[in-house]
């Protein structure tokens, strides 16, 4: 019989050192959920994954109208986590599109090659290990990219832009989606230890990066989250 989430988070916290200790301002149990949510690893990995597919879900599918994808097009998810943003892009560019998937998790790579084993080998879709900053991605080469939720655990936000800049074609769009700062507070980011960011500070940091037309959008069925929209010049 499979380990239920809780008791796997209860073991991952074990052997961090236990539930009750602190690392920074936050419980172990805390720190060990926000290394997952930032590399998801090992059965808790997927198991968190999972649960952030489920929640994620609406903000994904308006970062990816917020792309405006056509059949054909080339796009990519940087740091895809669960995959469901790779079906959602796979549908919209159709057959003789090309969806990339970007993710530095090792278990979320293994997780969403066997998932979409028939896809990969029909080359719609490529699973590739990188991060914002390094994504593997050719210069030049997508049509659009979509990033949701993961920000908060880029090393340098402005390395982060750049890499995703130097991906997208001549007026390729980047979507990120981000949740509001009480959100991310919530979910146990410590500040001194991960990026919380407002929507208005993420899009001058996007300016800064050289793209263009940048505008902030609050969809409705996201819980407040937010979506800064950029396109290449």
């Amino acid at each position: 019989m499979g380990l239920s989430p809780s008791s796997l988070a209860r073991r991952a916290a074990s052997s961090a050192g236990g539930p009750n200790g602190k690392i920074g301002g936050r419980s172990r149990m805390g720190d060990v959920t926000v290394r997952q949510l930032s590399n998801p690893r090992g059965a808790l990995g997927r198991v968190i994954s999972i649960v952030m597919n489920r929640r994620n879900r609406e903000l994904i599918e308006r970062c990816v109208d917020a792309l405006e994808p056509r059949k054909g097009s080339s796009v990519a998810d940087v740091g895809f986590g669960g995959g469901v943003g790779l079906r959602i892009l796979m549908n919209r560019v159709g057959l003789t599109g090309i969806v990339s998937g970007v993710e530095p998790s090792e278990t979320m790579r293994t997780r969403a090659l066997k998932k979409f084993e028939d896809d990969v080998a029909l080359d719609r879709l490529r699973i590739v290990n990188g991060s914002a900053a390094a994504t593997s991605l050719a210069d030049g080469s997508q049509d659009g990219i979509i990033t949701v939720n993961t920000v908060y655990f880029w090393p340098d936000l402005a390395e982060g832009l750049d890499g995703l800049v130097r991906a997208l074609a001549p007026e390729g769009v980047l979507a990120v989606g981000i949740s509001p700062k009480a959100a991310q507070l919530g979910m146990g980011f410590d500040e001194r230890a991960e990026r919380v960011i407002e929507a208005s500070e993420l899009a001058d940091a996007m300016r800064a990066a050289g793209l263009t037309r940048v505008s902030i959008a609050a969809p409705r069925g996201t819980e407040g989250r937010a979506i800064v929209r950029g396109f290449a010049a």
